[in-house]
């Protein structure tokens, strides 16, 4: 009960069922991407319900991105991450297991970057605030998908809109996309040495939203990007 954390190296082929189930105080499973088995996630290293075991590079707790090796989720993967908030599939994903999301009560956006995987069973039981998010260009995607709502993923700042200005003593621009969508504006000084940083999220409401950057003032120059959470 007292274990802490875990890696996983490279000759390890398999874990079986339940191996970490009672360790209430397991904070951070570490995976070998050198291990030829890295590209299946498989459900056992997943299901801790402080989900602070996967994380962006950044350390933002809730938010996952599957590793671009990877091309299948597999069942019951993030089963019960109750603080699991938001995921990234890549591009490779071409299939998602049985109740691989399911139980995840405040999972509220999958955004994926290829076409519409082959989805199991159940992939969403229990996980009722979900989005869906895909690209455009992408295949396979209907009004829904495994029972839950779709919506295009594709915020975007208007190309010579009026609005990219200063305004009330601040620097900012319009925000464009689908209804609903979040989106996180990064800005750095440097596209030579890049070091981004989150100066604001942003909720869309029909379709737009402005961003205003407080900051902008302090910087010589400032370079901006837009990502999902």
């Amino acid at each position: 009960a007292d274990l802490l954390s875990i890696t996983i190296g490279m000759a390890v082929a398999g874990i079986d069922s339940g191996a970490f189930a009672t360790c209430s105080s397991l904070l951070a499973i570490l995976v070998d991407t050198s291990n030829p088995y890295y590209r299946s996630v498989d459900g056992v290293l997943f299901d801790r319900d402080q989900f602070t075991l996967l994380r962006y590079p950044t350390g933002r707790s809730g938010s996952y991105a599957v590793p671009s090796t990877v091309s299948s989720v597999g069942p019951g993967a993030f089963a019960n991450c109750t603080g699991l908030t938001s995921v990234t599939l890549g591009m490779e994903v071409n299939s998602i297991g049985e109740g691989a999301l399911s139980d995840c009560a405040n999972l509220t956006g999958v955004y994926c970057k290829g076409n519409a995987p082959e989805a199991g069973t159940n992939v969403f039981r229990g996980t009722d605030q979900a989005t869906v998010y895909y690209l455009s260009g992408t295949t396979g995607w209907g009004a829904t998908y495994g029972g839950r709502p779709t919506m295009l993923w594709n915020p975007q700042v208007p190309a010579g809109d009026p609005g990219f200005s200063v305004a009330d003593g601040q620097f900012g621009f319009k925000i464009t996309g689908a209804d609903g969508l979040l989106v996180v504006v990064e800005a750095c000084s440097d596209l030579g040495n890049p070091a981004w940083v989150m100066v604001g999220t942003i909720k869309l409401k029909d379709g737009w939203a402005r961003f205003s950057d407080p900051e902008w003032a302090n910087h010589s120059g400032r370079f901006y990007r837009l990502r999902s959470p």
